[in-house]
């Protein structure tokens, strides 16, 4: 990742995994799914997930783009508060 260059913000191996609500199920119980699996991609992959939109735990990680500013090179500092 420190090696690519590109138009597109870069964040790492996965950007976005969006979960949206499509027939038979609520955005809340759409958000409940997005974080369960937050969770354990965090924890079995040991990889940073930031939740946006409306799995947000954050006001500030409303906007994808908040969470994507910096790019790869600011997941250092976002992560561990350099």
């Amino acid at each position: 990742m420190s090696k690519h260059h590109g138009e597109h913000p870069r964040m790492g191996a996965t950007d976005v995994c969006p979960f949206v609500p499509v027939t038979g199920i609520s955005m809340e119980e759409t958000v409940e799914i997005a974080r369960m699996v937050a969770e354990r991609i965090g924890r079995e992959l040991k990889i940073p997930v930031y939740c946006y939109e409306n799995a947000a735990f954050e006001e500030k990680r409303k906007n994808l783009a908040n969470c994507r500013a910096g790019e790869y090179e600011g997941l250092k500092k976002k992560t561990y508060g350099s």
